[in-house]
């Protein structure tokens, strides 16, 4: 990236190009060609292209028209020959355009780019409830933005709530809420028609007779006063999986089984109403007592917990109760010789070992070398840290075809590959939780300990932990003094097996970070 370049020679760094002409038509930006009129000048008056063409050349360079650019290039070349350039520095200064010409705007639109940018990042500092509120019905039909938006939230620490039927609008709404202190604080919540097969013509319906009631009481009540025709059975239902109900007693197992009976009693309801048939007691009363209602829900047993998660992912896109991995957070942690937060620092070509979630497969044809037209598989792997793209060549999908399975949990074991903008992982190996213990060997455990800690209970306590726990891993303890680190080694008769069960005891002595397990 130029950008570095570009801030550095901004703050006064010294800068040559290889000819005065591009100096004089570069100077405004330091000698980085940042604008297609600069391309195009460049082309005209080094190369001598015209201005006419120079355009075209820019669209077939960004179209990859191979034809059109080695005419192109061939023509530059001469012209720049005839200013005094070498055949080289025109060979590298047409590689640049090349470089540029793909992504480069016009000076108007990079303007207007940068006037946008500006006030977006204005409204995202000063107003960030509501700036995320926006760009979340914004991209209300794209759940991978959604996922991505929800989660920049959270860095920012604004919490995202679940849909409410008697607290959502159609969109994502910025709310006032109480927190423990019983201080007011902003917070978002989560739009009605961004839960899939809801339907906005419903979703409005659905507000318009909240403000007619005040506010639903039971799923009953919500029956009885929306208009039914517009919200349909499927509609319902789909809330209810989104959790938009759940403040109205029963379970969403029980409600979903009960809708059909709710919906013929609501209707039942709106037509005796129509009629004038309300009986006596009902007769000019704008109020019931629904908070038995959940009663009269069938009596089934709630949905198992991934079955629920399962449910809320198909209607909106993610999970929002819970999610799978916060129940492997911490075999994930122990496991994983880094996380995706720290990729950004991982050198190319380095080992990790990673676990998360598959959160997305796609699947492609090779096209070049020994393996052309083979299958091969390129996945998104979250972790509670974020995500990393792997890829799995045509051999090792073929070793390790029946591990992909959308929201499984698993470890992935290859390496960093840095040659894009973002890294991903190259795989060598994919490893199943239950046998991530056996497949990951861990050949030492280190504990490391402030000197204050160093107490007898602390280390009687460590000793048993270890005399409980035999394995092969030797252990090796690092003591933190004011004066440096001492290292050493327990004895052979020490050495453990770090399942899980020894390392969650064994951190609750000396700290979650002060276990490392090397391989």
């Amino acid at each position: 990236s130029l950008i570095p370049d570009y801030i550095s020679r901004k703050h006064g760094e010294k800068w040559t190009t290889p000819h005065p002409i591009m100096t004089e038509i570069l100077q405004e930006t330091y000698g980085i060609m940042v604008y297609q009129e600069q391309v195009m000048r460049i082309a005209n008056r080094l190369g001598d292209i015209p201005l006419r063409e120079a355009y075209k050349m820019i669209k077939a360079i960004s179209k990859k028209k191979h034809k059109i650019i080695a005419a192109a290039k061939e023509k530059f070349i001469l012209g720049c020959k005839e200013k005094g350039l070498s055949e080289k520095q025109a060979t590298e200064i047409f590689e640049l355009i090349e470089k540029f010409a793909g992504y480069g705007f016009n000076k108007s639109h990079s303007t207007r780019y940068a006037f946008v940018a500006y006030q977006t990042a204005w409204l995202k500092t000063h107003y960030p409830v509501e700036f995320m509120a926006a760009l979340l019905t914004l991209e209300m039909g794209n759940t991978e933005k959604v996922v991505d938006y929800i989660s920049e939230a959270a860095s920012m620490g604004i919490e995202i709530l679940p849909p409410d039927i008697n607290e959502s609008m159609v969109n994502f709404t910025p709310i006032y809420k109480l927190d423990a202190q019983q201080k007011q604080h902003r917070v978002i919540r989560f739009g009605l028609a961004a839960v899939k097969g809801a339907g906005e013509r419903a979703v409005q319906q659905i507000i318009e007779a909240r403000r007619e009631v005040e506010k639903f009481q039971s799923l009953f009540h919500f029956c009885e006063n929306v208009d039914l025709r517009a919200v349909n059975k499927s509609a319902i239902e789909a809330l209810v999986k989104a959790g938009a109900f759940d403040h109205l007693g029963g379970n969403r197992a029980q409600m979903v089984a009960g809708l059909e009976n709710a919906i013929q009693a609501g209707s039942q309801f709106q037509s005796d109403k129509q009629n004038g048939q309300m009986n006596f007691f009902d007769a000019g009363s704008t109020k019931s007592d629904y908070s038995k209602d959940h009663e009269r829900l069938p009596q089934v047993p709630p949905w198992p917990e991934q079955l629920m998660l399962q449910h809320e992912k198909a209607v909106l896109g993610f999970y929002v109760t819970s999610n799978p991995l916060s129940h492997c957070a911490e075999i994930i942690d122990l496991y994983s010789s880094k996380n995706t937060s720290k990729l950004e620092d991982a050198q190319d070509g380095e080992d990790v070992v990673i676990g998360g979630m598959i959160a997305k497969i796609r699947y492609h044809v090779t096209k070049k070398g020994k393996t052309a037209g083979a299958k091969m598989a390129v996945f998104i792997l979250e972790d509670p840290q974020g995500q990393v793209e792997c890829v799995l060549f045509p051999a090792k999908l073929k070793k390790f075809a029946d591990y992909l399975e959308p929201d499984k949990v698993i470890f992935v074991k290859g390496k960093i590959d840095r040659r894009r903008e973002k890294p991903n992982i190259i795989v060598a190996e994919l490893i199943e939780l239950d046998n991530v213990h056996e497949k990951i060997a861990h050949n030492r455990v280190r504990l490391i300990i402030n000197s204050p800690d160093v107490t007898k209970p602390n280390i009687e306590k460590i000793k048993s932990l270890c005399l409980h726990h035999k394995g092969q891993s030797p252990v090796y303890l690092t003591i933190r003094t004011p004066k440096g680190r001492v290292h050493t080694e327990a004895g052979r008769k020490f050495a453990v097996k770090p399942d899980i069960e020894f390392c969650r005891q064994i951190r609750q002595i000396v700290g979650r970070k002060n276990l490392q397990l090397t391989g």
